[in-house]
């Protein structure tokens, strides 16, 4: 009875089709927004790191009209970023990266 009531409350919970594209911004250009292109922590050398896992400020128009808060990481006191950096590594080479949840 009780995995009946949670479904039902599930259920009630979702948006209605009209409801959820309310919000959506329909005038996109296509490619006008530029590539992330997310920095890279080279570890090819082994050796360890601390991560943090955040919430990182991102602009999702390249004109910032569609702005937000997302998840992203990045090394330990820095400011999480969204795509979080690119771990460089070396197959065979060991690493240890250590994360620090800020959520």
């Amino acid at each position: 009875m009780k995995t009946v009531a949670v479904l039902a409350a599930l259920a009630g919970a979702q948006l209605s089709a009209v409801a959820a594209l309310t919000n959506l911004k329909t005038d996109w250009e296509a490619y006008t927004s530029p590539l992330v292109v997310p920095t890279v922590i080279d570890m090819t050398a082994g050796g360890h790191i601390d991560m943090q896992i955040g919430r990182a400020k991102h602009n999702w128009t390249a004109d910032g009209s569609i702005a937000g808060d997302a998840y992203g990481y990045a090394l330990k006191n820095a400011t999480p970023t969204f795509p979080g950096p690119t771990i460089k590594v070396a197959r065979g080479v060991p690493i240890s990266v250590r994360w620090f949840n800020e959520l």
